[in-house]
């Protein structure tokens, strides 16, 4: 048989609806060939459209009208259960902060279980000593705060967080225990 017999057997046993395809197919018609397009970055511009997209700006913006910074606008009461499997003390530290002082401060309320006695304790963030407290009730400045914390909003920031760690050294019947626990914004 010859080629245009076979091509011609084919188009017998193919639909007349698809026959017009076929016939493009095979003669090659159907594909194109690839077009490859190559320019200079430095020939691209977005020319008018990028002037139009700056008077824009400037009209939208002439209106605009800005509010100072609002400072920090998250919780501002914390908790902190910290507590050791070592010995049965734990104990309950609730932080506020108060920015609308004269000077804005952290006021803490440290409790622990009876008889316990408080050596040291500080607030960790990411492992790094940030804050001492002096006392069971005490108020962190911006004083207090050890150099590589740039401020008190970002030690508060750090506490919405969760990112911050209330660490507790002390003492209670002659045994030295070491509580901590992570501080996390008041829900309640």
């Amino acid at each position: 048989m010859a080629d245009g017999e076979q091509g011609g057997d084919f188009f017998d046993k193919v639909g007349a609806e698809r026959r017009d395809f076929f016939k493009m197919l095979v003669a090659g018609g159907a594909f194109a060939a690839p077009l490859v397009a190559s320019f200079s970055i430095d020939e691209v511009s977005l020319g008018m459209s990028e002037a139009y997209a700056q008077s824009n700006m400037s009209n939208m913006c002439a209106n605009m009208t800005f509010e100072p910074d609002p400072g920090y606008v998250g919780p501002r009461r914390f908790a902190a259960y910290a507590w050791t499997t070592s010995t049965r003390v734990n104990g309950l530290v609730k932080l506020i902060y108060d920015e609308h002082r004269r000077r804005p401060e952290i006021r803490t309320s440290l409790r622990l279980s009876p008889g316990a006695t408080i050596d040291d304790a500080w607030i960790e963030i990411d492992g790094q000593r940030v804050a001492t407290l002096d006392a069971p009730k005490d108020r962190i400045k911006e004083s207090s705060l050890e150099i590589c914390m740039a401020d008190l909003t970002a030690l508060v920031e750090a506490m919405a967080a969760e990112r911050a760690v209330i660490v507790i050294t002390g003492s209670r019947a002659s045994q030295a225990f070491v509580l901590s626990g992570a501080i996390h914004p008041e829900i309640w």
